[in-house]
């Protein structure tokens, strides 16, 4: 079942580095943010992730631990660390293409054969995982690739998941996953292949990536958020993606961090900007200060 897991886990992923690029930048950079104020007797943190980081790169140092520590919860976009495996295992079937048909369905030959070749021999995906990646919808297929190519990933959620637990911390989730695919399933096939670009292979992906990833270590946020990740073609996108979900999330924040001590860990393209989560919490009167050390 690791596909299964590996397939939720990376959910978001291009989410976060494409809907970036238009995002205002903070006037901080941080990755980690004190919540304070209007009426809550303990501070909170929000902590933004990149979901996915070679084990040699994981960042969260000490100062960051102790303050994980010091919270009696932890809230993540989707609580997927108790998921029922049957759960797990209906999520996935909705992350395939549509039944009998395949990503060469809804391209013509040339451009598949462009992308097939690509895959296979500039980055060296083996044809048997390329092939099972040709049922999943184009969308889900692209975490898939970069969990492959990525030398050891370790996902921000399960680490974290697996410290709460063993803190015996309460876990929740801001939205459910039910919620979060209902999101994708308004796209058409057709528009995720044009979304993805998959037949511009002048540049190996890992370069985009390498390049965010590295902000991300630097903590630079206003960068981040400057960065022009991908163009995408689909209709609304960021306001379903990100600002939507900003939005949703804001409710269920105030009344968890009312109740106790919250560490809260989304995709870090959520933070910044006047529809971030960040400028949301301070809308609502709470103080938001950077951590960094």
């Amino acid at each position: 079942m690791k596909s299964v897991r590996i397939l939720i886990g990376l959910f978001f992923v291009l989410a976060a580095s494409i809907a970036a690029k238009s995002q205002n930048a903070d006037n901080q950079n941080a990755m980690l943010w004190k919540i304070s104020g209007n009426g809550i007797e303990k501070p909170s943190y929000l902590f933004g992730t990149i979901h996915l980081m070679p084990a040699a790169d994981y960042y969260f140092p000490s100062y960051m631990q102790d303050i994980f520590k010091s919270c009696t919860a932890l809230a993540l976009e989707v609580d997927v660390v108790d998921m029922p495996l049957k759960d797990q295992i209906a999520m996935a079937k909705r992350a395939m293409m549509p039944a009998g048909k395949k990503l060469q369905d809804y391209m013509p030959e040339s451009d598949f054969q462009t992308y097939k070749n690509f895959i296979i021999n500039d980055l060296g995906i083996k044809e048997k995982k390329f092939e099972r990646m040709t049922i999943v919808q184009p969308l889900f297929s692209s975490g898939i690739l970069l969990n492959e190519l990525i030398k050891k990933p370790k996902g921000y959620e399960t680490e974290l998941g697996k410290l709460a637990k063993k803190r015996k911390m309460n876990i929740l989730g801001l939205e459910t996953m039910d919620y979060q695919f209902s999101i994708f399933e308004g796209i058409s096939i057709e528009d995720q292949v044009k979304a993805m670009n998959m037949t511009d292979v002048s540049k190996n992906p890992m370069e985009e990536y390498n390049a965010l990833k590295q902000l991300y270590l630097d903590q630079n946020l206003s960068e981040l958020a400057r960065m022009s990740a991908a163009e995408t073609s689909i209709p609304d996108f960021e306001e379903r993606f990100l600002n939507q979900r900003n939005r949703n999330w804001i409710p269920v924040i105030a009344e968890q961090i009312k109740k106790e001590s919250t560490f809260i860990a989304v995709g870090a393209a959520h933070l910044p900007g006047e529809k971030g989560v960040l400028a949301l919490l301070r809308a609502q009167g709470y103080t938001v200060e950077a951590v960094r050390k």
